[in-house]
């Protein structure tokens, strides 16, 4: 049985920028950790293509948390302030997808969904994530003595 560090659940658009950011904190902490994206359709950020009417609008102008419902407006308030607009725009021009503003959105310059795939998938890559697609009925276990713990 392989052991992760970190195991993302969801191999979507969110769940394959979890695994980046959580790779690179591990490499930046000097750690070579393992994480595991874990998908379960046939493969990762299928449904991205879809996004935008296949143009993938990325992110929006002006977020405000008037635009989410949740039962936690501490906890979007909180996200919203750690990752605004210039944040996702900054994190896709880091993997070399250059983007435009349209109409108020945020879209890859080629106006494609597959772009915005592409660079998602390339990272992954590079950084050397795990993922396990058709992942239905798997089962994780946390166990004591995980990172950072003795």
């Amino acid at each position: 049985m392989k052991k992760y560090d970190i195991v993302v659940v969801g191999g979507g658009a969110s769940g394959m920028t979890a695994a980046i950011a959580a790779l690179e904190t591990l490499k930046k902490a000097g750690g070579k950790g393992k994480v595991l994206l874990l998908e379960c359709n046939d493969r990762v950020g299928k449904k991205i293509l879809a996004t935008g009417n296949g143009r993938c609008n990325f992110t929006h102008e002006k977020i405000e948390a008037g635009c989410y419902h949740t039962d936690d407006r501490e906890v979007l308030e909180k996200i919203l302030q750690e990752f605004p607009t210039e944040a996702a725009v900054d994190f896709f021009d880091r993997l070399g997808m250059l983007s435009k503003k349209k109409n108020g959105c945020f879209y890859p310059l080629s106006e494609t969904a597959s772009t915005v795939l592409t660079v998602l998938r390339l990272r992954l890559e590079e950084l050397g994530c795990e993922t396990i697609c058709g992942a239905a009925g798997i089962r994780v276990k946390k166990e004591s003595g995980g990172p950072g713990k003795n």
